[in-house]
């Protein structure tokens, strides 16, 4: 399609954009219409330019589709063809006529939802399924959190969900619905009444119930779709002893002033993150026993003693 204004990304139907700012940050790189702006591209195992040839030569072979950026008014410059290689083709053209700034980031990256090795999306399947861990408190949500489980346990998610263990945290009050909700749903859905409310509850009492190597601790006002639930998936797959979300947090001191900063944010511009919030986080089982028998009592106490009532990790 011919574009007559603003700037041209080729964004290939398998590539997608790191982060939700990312456009605006390169935007903000540009100095004049006149730039070619090319960044790097995570292809699997690879980054695309390589670092041989990052900030000196476009190679051929060596160049992604989706790396790199210029104004429409140059489109004419631009040489696709019906062969191989004209991403190659049209950037080297484009080289000799525009400035040529490297962005020295990841701004694509290849969806994580293409099986490995093919072209084809894995957009409802995923080789090992996961235990969904959520806690229910307030009697005014329950009808919201039984149409969220409801919706992890239809054929949405029948090669993606297992199992949901629901912690109901409100000593006091068990309503009815939800007697006749577990019922009609035992084979996804299992309620663990709680003895005492604790956010503990999720981490220590749900271990023995859980057949999958993965766990998704999840908040009750959350739900997510099949396919975001099997990108996390993918990302855990390939980093099984990692913990993989989207809330993070950092926390460091400001050695000048001598104090402790929280900073709440999460997209981090590529800055390193030192907690995740169990908002919602994929992990593998195991972390539930660190949890549950190396974390001192002390700890587990303040997790709700606290006034944030928090237990972020």
């Amino acid at each position: 399609t011919q574009s007559t204004w603003g700037w041209v990304i080729y964004l290939s139907e398998d590539m997608l954009f790191t982060r939700d700012t990312i456009i605006e940050k390169l935007l903000s790189s540009v100095e004049t219409e006149e730039d070619l702006l090319i960044w790097r591209v995570y292809l699997r195992d690879q980054l695309s330019p390589s670092t041989k040839n990052f900030y000196s030569s476009i190679e051929r072979g060596d160049i992604h589709q989706s790396s790199f950026m210029f104004h429409s008014k140059y489109l004419n410059l631009t040489s696709w063809g019906d062969t191989n290689c004209g991403e190659f083709r049209s950037i080297f053209v484009l080289s000799h006529f525009l400035n040529v700034r490297w962005i020295d980031q990841v701004a694509v990256r290849l969806n994580p939802g293409i099986e490995k090795g093919t072209n084809s999306y894995i957009l409802s399947t995923v080789s090992e399924k996961v235990t969904i861990i959520m806690l229910g408190y307030d009697l005014s949500r329950v009808r919201w959190l039984m149409s969220i489980i409801k919706g992890y346990c239809s054929q949405s998610y029948q090669n993606i969900v297992d199992k949901v263990i629901l912690i109901w945290n409100n000593i006091k009050d068990f309503p009815y619905e939800l007697t006749s909700f577990s019922i009609e749903n035992s084979n996804c859905v299992l309620i663990i009444k709680a003895q005492k409310n604790s956010l503990n509850n999720r981490w220590i009492h749900t271990y023995d119930h859980v057949k999958t190597d993965a766990i998704l601790i999840a908040d009750d006002d959350i739900t997510l779709r099949p396919e975001a639930l099997v990108c996390m998936i993918h990302y855990y797959q390939e980093r099984p002893n990692q913990l993989v979300g989207p809330f993070v947090r950092t926390s460091n001191k400001d050695l000048q002033k001598g104090k402790n900063l929280y900073k709440i944010d999460e997209l981090f511009e590529g800055q390193s993150y030192s907690l995740m919030l169990p908002r919602l986080v994929l992990m593998h089982k195991k972390h539930l026993l660190t949890y549950q028998n190396d974390l001192s009592q002390q700890v587990k106490q303040y997790v709700d003693t606290q006034s944030a009532h928090c237990d972020d990790i």
